[in-house]
């Protein structure tokens, strides 16, 4: 398993590139490691650069610490006694948190790392270092709850039709999301407490990092409750799901 370096061993194996990089890309490559720059800015160097550094393995080893280092210091700043860090102590696996309420668990964001030790990522070349996850809940009415509901038991109610009344997999999913919506047309404090402490995290974190709503592509869902916003840089994938219940 590999593990995230420290920052002396990072800036040793960089200080082993100086006479190679330009002093540009040295500067750049500095400052991520003392955190003064973080990944996720677009006013960093050139984003053709930043593919092209990341053939190389000092330059993933740093881009791997400088989003692992940003987090924790989001996540330190905004304690919340119901929020979960689960890291596997710096091994790269990645990042995930949770809300943790009576017996209600519910993800709120993740981290995962690609690791090039995976077999299954060496079949090909890969073209960043992993996949951040925020997630956000949008609060229907419940006339709007009743509506989505119906338009899923139509919908359901064709599935079976055109596999002769038998369940399918498909089918034995869609009747668990709306007995699971049904169980949502009245919500409890219990659960406007969980969406509201989801959604302020949501928001503190894109703030943190810099990032807006109204700068990612949204992706329509099939699943018609759910929309996915989507953002690319070259060392990482960011993706928000916000579901609508």
């Amino acid at each position: 398993m590999n593990k995230i370096r420290t920052k002396e061993e990072l800036k040793q194996e960089l200080e082993q590139w100086r006479i190679i990089l330009s002093r540009e890309v040295y500067s750049y490559l500095e400052a991520l490691i003392k955190l003064d720059d973080y990944i996720l800015n677009n006013n960093a160097t050139a984003p053709t650069i930043r593919e092209n550094l990341l053939n190389l393995d000092i330059y993933r080893n740093i881009s791997t610490y400088n989003i692992y280092w940003q987090l924790q210091n989001i996540f330190s700043s905004y304690q919340h006694n119901n929020i979960i860090l689960e890291d596997n102590r710096n091994q790269i696996d990645g990042i995930k948190l949770n809300i943790q309420i009576d017996n209600n668990r519910i993800p709120i964001f993740s981290y995962f790392y690609y690791s090039m030790n995976n077999n299954r990522h060496n079949q090909e070349k890969i073209d960043s270092i992993g996949k951040l996850l925020l997630l956000k809940t949008e609060e229907l009415s419940k006339e709007e709850r009743e509506n989505n509901i119906q338009t899923k038991e139509e919908f359901l109610n064709i599935l079976l039709s055109n596999n002769n009344g038998k369940e399918n997999n498909l089918i034995r999913a869609k009747k668990e999301e709306i007995d699971s919506l049904k169980s949502k047309i009245e919500l409890t404090d219990t659960d406007k407490e969980l969406i509201k402490i989801k959604n302020d995290y949501y928001q503190y974190i894109l703030e943190s990092l810099k990032l807006s709503d109204s700068t990612y592509e949204e992706k329509a869902s099939y699943q018609q409750t759910t929309k996915l916003l989507l953002k690319s840089y070259p060392e990482v994938k960011v993706r928000a799901s916000i579901d609508k219940i």
